[in-house]
């Protein structure tokens, strides 16, 4: 079958529908996870710079999550840190930006991995102005010392 332009455009829309629900289910994953460990957490609503809200010793700490399903290369997870905006143009023609998040964006990244079933805890200020974030997998860092990471640096 030869690629029309709305084979094409048809792709685009299927992938960006898969993403999104890769999304939504590492959100529900990592609430999932940290509520298993008995914090309480919520879900954002709307265009903020964070997916879900923490509380923790009354404040509300802000978890970017990042999910990826598959490994890249069959040698490690790849996380992508940074967000995508869309923008529409007169022209109808979509301009995709890359935002990078900053410190008042976020507190903590939730990575999860899809396939493993699994979540690890960052404190974004160790990964600021990274675009990738690489794992095996097989790493441990788990919420209570992330928070405590992130209490040090806030002071």
């Amino acid at each position: 079958m030869a690629w029309s332009k709305n084979n094409v455009l048809n792709a685009r829309k299927s992938l960006g529908k898969i993403s999104r629900s890769l999304g939504k289910t590492g959100e529900y994953l990592a609430m999932y996870d940290i509520a298993l460990q008995g914090y309480e957490c919520f879900e954002i609503n709307g265009n903020m710079s964070f997916d879900l809200g923490l509380v923790n010793n009354g404040d509300v700490i802000k978890v970017q999550v990042k999910s990826t399903s598959k490994k890249r290369n069959k040698k490690s997870y790849q996380f992508r840190i940074c967000r995508t905006t869309r923008k529409m143009k007169s022209s109808k023609k979509t301009v995709y930006k890359e935002k990078h998040y900053n410190t008042y964006d976020v507190d903590i990244l939730a990575l999860v991995f899809i396939p493993l079933k699994k979540v690890i805890y960052i404190p974004f200020s160790c990964v600021v102005d990274k675009k990738y974030f690489n794992l095996n997998g097989d790493e441990e860092f788990n919420l209570e010392q992330c928070l405590e990471i992130y209490r040090e640096t806030k002071g």
